[in-house]
């Protein structure tokens, strides 16, 4: 698990996290490794695991995201916090890759082999459960495939007890050969 996380956010323009207790070492590694990755923390909903765990990841996100109001009190106030509360979603422009079109290109095109070196991944990192809304990142997919020429292409980090029905359905929704997992 600890090469596939880091090789999502190696690759990833954008990388979506939720507290996962199996994965909080990895991410912690991935978000330390590659600090100018755009990187998007979510709460679903107060638990001291997650306000522990955004805590000691907090400073190095690009922004914070809460699927309700009452998520806030999550991220704390180091040093005051912004967070948008987006219901089970996100939006598209919370960040950038900041490592250059070359050496983004010549990663993915050794690692991926298939993909276009133009590119836009979008990755997940989480359990695969309804409550997750793994499948928003098919419908971010979608949405930016409707506003760009180049390829966009999801990538899945993760486990859960219905991941085979959330590979056919990202695949249904936005074509097969446009998601890796």
């Amino acid at each position: 698990r600890r090469e596939v996380v880091l090789k999502v956010f190696e690759e990833c323009d954008v990388v979506i996290v939720h507290a996962i207790a199996e994965l909080s070492e990895q991410i912690e590694e991935a978000i330390n490794q590659y600090p100018n990755r755009a990187v998007i923390l979510v709460s679903h909903g107060p638990s001291t695991f997650t306000k522990n765990w955004i805590n000691e990841l907090s400073l190095f996100s690009s922004g914070n995201v809460g699927v309700s109001s009452c998520c806030i009190p999550d991220f704390g106030n180091n040093p005051s916090p912004k967070v948008e509360i987006i219901h089970n979603g996100y939006t598209l422009d919370r960040g950038a890759s900041r490592a250059s079109f070359k050496e983004r290109a010549e990663i993915r095109q050794r690692v991926f082999g298939v993909l276009d070196d133009r590119a836009i991944l979008v990755g997940y990192v989480g359990r695969f459960t309804d409550d997750k809304r793994p499948l928003a990142i098919a419908q971010a997919v979608h949405y930016i495939k409707k506003v760009t020429t180049r390829p966009v292409v999801g990538v899945w980090v993760g486990e859960g007890y219905d991941q085979e029905k959330y590979v056919a359905s990202a695949d249904d929704y936005i074509g097969e050969g446009s998601s890796i997992w």
